[in-house]
């Protein structure tokens, strides 16, 4: 049982890391013209990808808080039911599975938008991103 809760918290942890460095800016604006830069086209294009994902992504996470207050209020019974906390996180954990989800479709939409050597810089800032975020909570523990 013990094997399963720290299995499962670290799945948690990770992906909390993963979306919060994609929650913040997924690159720093690019330079207009030149052969690596965007044009105003490309960066409106990818701003209302962003937008559009952005809105469902909120919604998930207020949908996810409202599953861990639920969780906490469970957790707090005198006597907490085993199979009601167990149901309640797998509906946290499947929505944070949609919310990473649309990480992804966000990602290879905008991708979608960038010439060849555009889209390699996005990925590489992507990852870089993604790394100091684990990083930053990991320095948190």
């Amino acid at each position: 049982m013990r094997k399963w809760f720290y299995l499962f918290f670290a799945a948690v942890f990770f992906l909390g890391c993963v979306n919060f460095a994609w929650s913040e800016p997924p690159m720093e604006p690019m330079p207009m013209g030149g052969p690596d830069g965007a044009t105003v086209k490309e960066m409106n294009a990818m701003r209302k990808i962003r937008d559009k994902y952005q809105d469902k992504r909120d919604e998930i996470t207020l949908n996810m808080e409202e599953k861990k207050l639920e969780l906490i209020k469970l957790l707090k019974q005198s006597k907490p039911n085993k199979w009601q906390i167990k149901k309640k996180l797998a509906e946290i954990v499947e929505l944070e599975k949609s919310r990473q989800n649309l990480m992804v479709d966000e990602f290879f939409e905008v991708r979608s938008q960038l010439s060849p050597t555009q889209a390699i810089r996005f990925t590489r800032k992507l990852i870089l991103l993604i790394l100091q975020g684990v990083e930053r909570k990991a320095n948190e523990f």
